[in-house]
């Protein structure tokens, strides 16, 4: 259901306003954050964990064309000054949220003793170490450290002796290329069925994925889009750097 919801604590009545275009995946999308103790709002987090989650309900206050969700939700924000919102902004959910002084030394503090220089290295080499694709390296250079990688690990006859069983025949290379056409055909191509979906268990549409990119260029964050379409954001993040490239 597309529209305004709200978060109420039934306690002392303090709330927590959204929008969403999936108002009930997003409340499952809260209870998951708030039940695992990191939820984007400190506020909401803090009172859920004081107050237990039987105190707490989702309603819906307005249901709404997705295109006005922001301009309604603002409207709600300014009238209703919802106590468990980072932000009073629609638009800038994290807008207004800032560390304290008392924080910011501690984060400071934090750092002198456990940051050292020694560990800031090890985790250098650690990020970098499987990632030869964000250096700048040649072609020919990259092919290189990944045949040297395999060469090493043929040489270990435990690792020879495991995987020098399985060879792949014609028949297995006709079973897979046979596989990959009938994938493509049941979904990743949209002009066969003209669902325009990516595959069978795909959750999103062709369509719903440019959507999702137009909006994150016209300026919406991922965390803004999380809210809008009611997906967690992660999946925004895979949307919007990892997965879909194709499209």
């Amino acid at each position: 259901m597309v529209g305004i919801y709200q978060i109420r604590n039934t306690a002392n009545n303090h709330i927590y306003i959204g929008s969403s275009n999936n108002t009930e995946k997003r409340w499952k999308n809260h209870l998951a954050s708030l039940r695992n103790d990191h939820h984007d709002s400190a506020y909401l987090q803090n009172a859920w964990n004081k107050y237990g989650e039987s105190n707490f309900v989702c309603e819906l206050l307005e249901e709404v064309p997705e295109s006005e969700l922001f301009v309604v939700e603002q409207r709600y924000l300014d009238e209703r000054k919802p106590e468990y919102n980072v932000s009073l902004y629609a638009t800038a959910p994290m807008r207004g949220r800032h560390h304290t002084k008392e924080n910011k030394l501690k984060l400071a503090e934090y750092g002198k003793i456990h940051m050292t220089k020694e560990k800031i290295e090890k985790m250098h080499k650690a990020l970098w170490k499987d990632h030869i694709y964000k250096t700048k390296r040649t072609k020919e250079e990259k092919s290189k450290i990944y045949s040297d990688a395999a060469k090493k690990r043929w040489a270990d006859p435990k690792y020879r002796e495991k995987h020098s069983g399985y060879v792949r025949t014609d028949k297995h290379r006709k079973d897979a290329s046979d596989r990959s056409k009938k994938m493509w055909k049941a979904g990743c191509a949209f002009e066969y069925d003209g669902t325009s979906r990516r595959g069978q268990n795909a959750k999103h549409t062709i369509e719903q994925i440019k959507e999702i990119r137009r909006l994150h260029e016209e300026g919406l964050t991922a965390r803004q889009l999380a809210e809008r379409t009611g997906d967690t954001y992660r999946t925004i993040r895979s949307i919007l750097y990892d997965n879909w490239k194709w499209v």
